[in-house]
């Protein structure tokens, strides 16, 4: 394989987690960092595409970038798409596609980004009803 995705990092609340990751806190902002190595005999540029889904299967962030200049070989180009409310519980997937200029697919990952789990205590919506001062 001329290339691979060398490594996925989710960014949440200035935290950092590889992904897949697991127990993050719901309503937090996330963001998504995808690095790929070029392992061409000569320089190349480098893209990626990806797409994330909330547990709903709703896209929450298409993206897609080409890197400015060349990747060397053995060298690794990092992508760094946009923000996103993590604002639902459950399985969050993330299909990436790594690519050479022009048109060689690389490297591919389709699977879980993390899993959003809730803070909440279960005892959110407690009420007092009534109360005897002893």
């Amino acid at each position: 394989m001329p290339g691979v995705i060398t490594k996925k990092e989710l960014e949440y609340n200035e935290r950092r987690a590889l992904v897949p990751a697991s127990n993050i806190p719901l309503n937090k902002l996330g963001l998504l960092r995808v690095w790929g190595r070029s392992d061409f005999a000569e320089n190349k540029k480098l893209g990626v595409w990806w797409q994330i889904k909330n547990p709903a299967g709703a896209v929450v962030e298409t993206y897609s970038a080409w890197e400015t200049f060349w990747t060397q070989p053995g060298n690794a180009q990092e992508f760094i798409g946009g923000r996103f409310s993590l604002n639902q519980t459950g399985i969050w997937t993330v299909n990436i596609a790594l690519w050479a200029y022009p048109e060689d697919l690389l490297d591919q990952y389709y699977g879980t980004l993390c899993t959003v789990v809730s803070t909440m205590s279960e005892f959110a919506d407690f009420i007092i009803a009534s109360y005897v001062k002893l």
